[in-house]
């Protein structure tokens, strides 16, 4: 059984939607999970209260196993992840300037920093910027590619791990069982039919990321 700390930066309430399948494959895996909220929660986003990163505004499974913690600015959330002790951070925008200038103090602390890709705003980041993460998780090994051909001079492959996408890795499935998927829903299976989905929580491809962690 797995044991350690994990935790994960989120500076507006809907990133939580990106961070959920890690963060219930970490509860399976018996690791406590913090999730540090900031900065200064109760008082951003004024004109979107909803996106305040507050619990109250986020719904998810096993939510009530998560630890909250708020932090009023960068010093503050590097103090905080070391009070907690947590082994490993990921985020999704260690550019951010909510909380991206905190990480190189809290990598002096001996927590290893993850970056998550949720988008392509990647590929637009220059080299050093990345220097205080241990790791960069990436769909595919073409965004890798992708990468290399913008910034030629980087060294950064030894940082970038492929995991692939959780969501995206699914589509050629659908097509296998497009008639069960008809039937499920009382489609006509002689009309063309868009099935838009979305996320599913209970997927476990994201568990490459957590094996390679803990």
């Amino acid at each position: 059984m797995s044991t350690g700390k994990l935790g994960f930066i989120l500076d507006r309430s809907p990133t939580i939607k990106v961070y959920v399948p890690l963060i219930l494959e970490a509860l399976q895996r018996n690791l406590e999970v913090f999730v540090f909220c900031g900065p200064d929660p109760s008082h951003s986003w004024p004109n979107q209260p909803l996106y305040q990163p507050l619990a109250k505004n986020m719904f998810f499974p096993q939510k009530d196993r998560i630890n909250f913690v708020y932090y009023q600015d960068n010093l503050h959330l590097a103090k905080l992840a070391k009070a907690v002790q947590i082994d490993h951070l990921i985020t999704t925008d260690f550019a951010n300037l909510s909380y991206g200038p905190a990480l190189p103090e809290i990598k002096k602390q001996g927590i290893k920093i993850h970056g998550l890709q949720w988008s392509g705003d990647y590929l637009s980041m220059t080299p050093e910027k990345f220097e205080p993460l241990d790791s960069y998780f990436v769909y595919t090994h073409q965004m890798i590619e992708f990468y290399k051909r913008l910034h030629p001079q980087s060294r950064l492959e030894n940082k970038f791990v492929v995991t692939g996408n959780h969501m995206l890795d699914q589509i050629p499935e659908l097509k296998k069982s497009r008639e069960q998927i008809y039937k499920k829903l009382g489609l006509n299976s002689r009309k063309k039919t868009v099935l838009f989905y979305t996320q599913d929580l209970r997927h476990p491809s994201q568990n490459f990321l957590i094996r390679n962690m803990f």
